[in-house]
């Protein structure tokens, strides 16, 4: 009896421990970086997820929060394909993401 208790006591202690970690470790969005453009250009997050931005395209680009709540994050210039930069979003609201070497490089990110 007492063996039954302490594995199943330690499958719940298991359970919440992974629960816990995935609560905390969300997976993170991968929006490309291309010649003009962000792909997607709408994206839906949890707090504290993480987006990382990959470069796909040949042109120097930036990631660059223009609007929205925290602190102004940039990745500043970069160049070439498969380059990331990633940045975790800690406040609700919604962001405004722009590269500021290209007035036509615009999308949204919502953070619920």
């Amino acid at each position: 009896m007492r063996r039954t208790f302490a594995i199943v006591a330690s499958l719940a202690v298991a359970g919440t421990l992974f629960i816990a970690s995935g609560a905390a470790g969300r997976a993170s969005e991968t929006v490309d970086v291309g010649d003009n453009f962000f792909d997607p250009g709408r994206v839906k997050i949890h707090k504290n997820d993480k987006v990382k931005f990959n470069w796909v395209g040949t042109e120097e680009h930036d990631v660059a929060r223009a609007k929205g709540p925290g602190r102004f994050f940039e990745s500043g210039p970069i160049t070439g394909t498969g380059v990331l930069y990633s940045h975790r979003f800690k406040k609700k609201g919604t962001y405004k993401i722009i590269c500021t070497l290209h007035e036509e490089m615009r999308m949204r990110l919502e953070v619920k």
